[in-house]
């Protein structure tokens, strides 16, 4: 799940017009742990400052908002959620975070524990606070996002469609939300669906990923158009391969070695077998520590 967060909460923060020179002496040592964070300072520093901030003001409820969201950081969910109860407790208007910051946190919280009930509710009163929050228009979607992603774990997948298709209404070509209808209507075994909203996705300009194209290769594997498939993975991995540096996350290795084995299997399904011996070669090439397709190269030599 995504971890906006403690940036969201930076960017308030930073909103905040005039907060340095309005601020109230028992305000300091939030205002230094905020000065920290949006500087990269040390975390232990930063907790220090808000212990001691909350030590003098107890019933302040932006610092138990920052203190619960470093806490959530550190997976020290017993911590977090106390603070955040609290931050309920005593928010007052006119504050640092919106109140609907404080619900989505407690939901990731609960989320993370695994308490889905909870973090669903907690994500339905962020999402009726949000929506009341003329300033709040951006977190949206993050808010939907994320409680469709609980929907997907659970099943839910008419849920799920729900919030994809709300943040579809914020814009009509959200990557994000196409790939998360595709995937529940793979998961429902709507094969031809799926395909088709993958052609929808791209004659209404969505952004080529390889995200997508994996996806829609999966579909295409599930109705036996193997070529279509193959199609599909060599534009991803093309895509893929694209991305260098900072750019390439583990996500983006992981999906690129499934989408180069799957190429392998596109193959040998339309009985291809010299470029099913090719992938494979270039599948061990780029993914050497993988032994577990020995067997299958050895076999593909003797086709």
């Amino acid at each position: 799940m995504k971890n906006y967060l403690l940036i969201i909460l930076l960017l308030c923060a930073g909103a905040y017009n005039g907060y340095g020179q309005k601020k109230q002496p028992s305000d300091y040592h939030l205002q230094k742990a905020i000065d920290l964070m949006q500087n990269n300072g040390d975390e232990k520093e930063v907790m220090e400052c808000l212990d001691q901030q909350l030590q003098e003001t107890p019933d302040n409820a932006d610092a138990r908002v920052v203190r619960a969201t470093l806490y959530l950081k550190q997976k020290k969910y017993g911590n977090a959620l106390s603070d955040m109860n609290l931050a309920i407790k005593y928010y007052k208007k006119g504050g640092i975070f919106p109140k609907y910051t404080i619900y989505w946190g407690r939901a990731r919280a609960y989320y993370d524990m695994e308490d889905f009930d909870k973090a669903l509710a907690d994500y339905d009163t962020a999402y009726k606070l949000v929506l009341k929050d003329k300033k709040g228009t951006t977190d949206i979607y993050d808010i939907l996002y994320e409680r469709a992603q609980i929907y997907y774990d659970l099943k839910d997948y008419a849920n799920a469609d729900a919030d994809y298709w709300q943040m579809l209404k914020h814009d009509e070509a959200d990557q994000v939300a196409m790939i998360g209808l595709i995937r529940n209507m793979i998961a429902r075994k709507e094969y031809d669906k799926a395909l088709e909203a993958f052609q929808t996705a791209l004659d209404q300009g969505a952004e080529q990923t390889q995200e997508l194209y994996n996806l829609t290769a999966v579909c295409a594997m599930k109705t036996e158009d193997y070529a279509k498939a193959l199609e599909c993975f060599q534009a991803g991995i093309a895509l893929a391969e694209s991305k260098t540096g900072d750019d390439k996350t583990k996500a983006d290795t992981a999906l690129l070695q499934e989408m180069e084995y799957n190429v392998i299997v596109c193959y040998e399904q339309q009985a291809d077998w010299e470029n099913a011996k090719s992938a494979m070669k270039q599948y061990q090439a780029d993914f050497p520590e993988d032994d577990s397709v020995s067997k299958e190269a050895e076999f593909l030599q003797t086709r």
